[in-house]
């Protein structure tokens, strides 16, 4: 991209094309003063090289009134460049016109941190001043044609010498960027938050339906398994009916085998796991029976309730009720 730079002198204004360091193009036209300048700038690069994207002013030592100011507050910079140009008639001549200023503190160096603070009262300013109509003469002619003045300054570029106003409008166009740039950052903001949601409700819409469409099949392997477990469960309890009902039976021959020829069995309860029973019956004399039931299924058994006589067959007998508990292993 070509460089677009003016010279500008007392009497004249000079402006050239520059691309990769090389004068690409180069016109001259004279001006009577500071009202002229800005025709003289739209006329000059009326016929310039297009695509230039801002210009280069230099001004003519002439034009710039320099100074080294002494005795200043040390300050910051931005504050010491307000402070020239609140008491910019103390520095410079005016001449009647207003005056645009830049001021900077001179680079020092110092050998060593002592002599720094010995000199931080004798710091000195280089500061420059130009006319204000000159600057802003520039600054019209620019827009004329459409560019921007990016630097405006003595041949040094030490300065930025651009009018107050042009300064404003500039700061005002950074906010509107800013602000510009910052809404669209919220507006991407927002608009990935949204995405990110819809795919949140996207893919829990699709897990939900893959949910209800396993739901039918979960449930009927649930269902299954719970049948397995229930036929489960019966078939050991009939393997556990199947081992206790030889266990009572072995229990049953026991017993019958240990009773006298005149006593008989009326009832028999065991308990699951076979170690502890109730049997009723009658016999001629239910004292001896406690003794027998023991003996023959190695348990403790007792009588629970007094014996009631019992006249069945035209024979006195005995009701009894026999309790019997095996002993645990030790």
């Amino acid at each position: 991209m070509p460089a677009l730079r003016l010279c500008v002198r007392p009497d004249s204004v000079v402006a050239t094309s520059e691309r990769r360091g090389h004068i690409m193009w180069r016109a001259e036209a004279p001006i009577a003063g500071a009202d002229d300048l800005a025709s003289a700038i739209e006329a000059l690069c009326h016929d310039a090289p297009r695509g230039a994207g801002s210009l280069e002013v230099e001004l003519d030592p002439l034009l710039v009134q320099r100074r080294a100011l002494r005795s200043l507050p040390a300050v910051s910079e931005s504050r010491l460049r307000a402070l020239v140009a609140l008491q910019s008639s103390r520095f410079f001549r005016r001449n009647g016109h207003p005056l645009v200023t830049d001021a900077r503190w001179q680079r020092e160096s110092h050998p060593s941190r002592l002599l720094r603070r010995r000199a931080a009262g004798r710091r000195v300013a280089d500061a420059a001043a130009l006319d204000e109509s000159w600057a802003l003469a520039v600054v019209e002619g620019a827009r004329a044609i459409g560019l921007d003045v990016r630097r405006l300054s003595p041949a040094d570029g030490s300065f930025q010498l651009l009018p107050a106003s042009e300064l404003d409008r500039r700061r005002r166009a950074d906010r509107r960027r800013l602000r510009r740039l910052a809404a669209t950052a919220v507006a991407l903001w927002l608009l990935v938050g949204a995405l990110y949601v819809l795919r949140l409700l996207t893919a829990d819409r699709r897990d939900r339906a893959e949910i209800a469409r396993l739901a039918r099949p979960v449930a009927a392997v649930a269902s299954a398994r719970r049948e397995l477990g229930r036929a489960a469960a019966t078939l050991d309890g009939m393997r556990a009916a199947e081992r206790r009902r030889s266990a009572v039976a072995t229990e049953l021959a026991a017993i019958a085998a240990a009773l006298p020829d005149s006593a008989y069995l009326t009832s028999l309860a065991v308990t699951d796991d076979g170690r502890s029973g109730t049997l009723s019956g009658i016999a001629l004399a239910a004292s001896s029976v406690p003794a027998r039931i023991a003996a023959a299924l190695s348990a403790g058994a007792r009588l629970v309730s007094p014996t009631v006589p019992d006249t069945a067959g035209g024979r006195i007998r005995e009701r009894f009720t026999i309790v019997f508990a095996r002993h645990a292993a030790p």
